[in-house]
């Protein structure tokens, strides 16, 4: 699995709930269109102060760095680029590994 996390902070002017939103109703729907996407999370980030936090983090993960790479040629990948103008501020991507801990499905409950 090719992993990509981006870590998201709002445009100057936008609130933490107007953020949420509009990533929840608006950039959500044109970014889960990528072509060979296999994982996608979005994990705002709430209960701190620090000025430099991220408002969110995303996780997508595709079968190899190759499908990844078609995405950002790809006409959902320009829309989403389009629409993040409206509500971030400005935003880093990291690959990342993953190291399972606990499956969802087994979760404690």
């Amino acid at each position: 699995m090719y992993r990509v996390l981006f870590a998201m902070y709002r445009k100057e002017g936008t609130s933490a709930e107007d953020f949420v939103a509009h990533y929840r109703d608006s950039h959500i729907p044109i970014t889960s269109r990528f072509a060979g996407l296999r994982h996608y999370e979005v994990l705002p980030v709430t209960g701190t102060e620090e000025q430099d936090a991220p408002d969110a983090f995303a996780i997508m993960a595709f079968d190899s760095e190759e499908d990844f790479q078609a995405v950002l040629s790809s006409p959902e990948f320009a829309e989403a680029m389009e629409d993040s103008g409206k509500f971030v501020g400005r935003a880093s991507s990291y690959v990342v590994d993953q190291i399972p801990i606990v499956a969802s499905e087994g979760a404690i409950r």
